[in-house]
């Protein structure tokens, strides 16, 4: 095998290696999702900012575990596909890779 062969197949396996290391966790994607609609009802009308201060009011602290819930992780080892169902039939699916999130798809 080629030095430059090794050089590539070393990289690749700490590359592989950190992404395990990185997957993210469901708790950690339970707080993305807060996040992510704290910042879309801060962004939204006067009719959306009621209902979601109508729903932080309900929930308060138990909107993580309300997502938590109703989300499916799927772990790949390397990344994690998240599938959160909101009201009716609707779905967010979201992959979890290296620390971060990446929305794909909202049905």
């Amino acid at each position: 095998m080629k030095n430059s062969n090794l050089v590539f197949l070393i990289i690749g396996v700490v590359f592989l290696g950190i992404m395990g290391v990185t997957n993210p966790s469901q708790d950690k994607y339970s707080r993305y999702f807060v996040t992510k609609i704290n910042r879309e009802c801060n962004k939204q009308g006067e009719l959306q900012s009621v209902v979601c201060t109508w729903i932080r009011t309900i929930f308060g602290e138990n909107i993580e575990k309300l997502v938590d819930g109703r989300t499916e992780r799927s772990n790949l080892i390397l990344f994690s596909v998240y599938k959160t169902q909101l009201i009716g039939q609707s779905e967010v699916t979201t992959i979890g890779v290296l620390d971060n999130f990446i929305t794909v798809s909202k049905d």
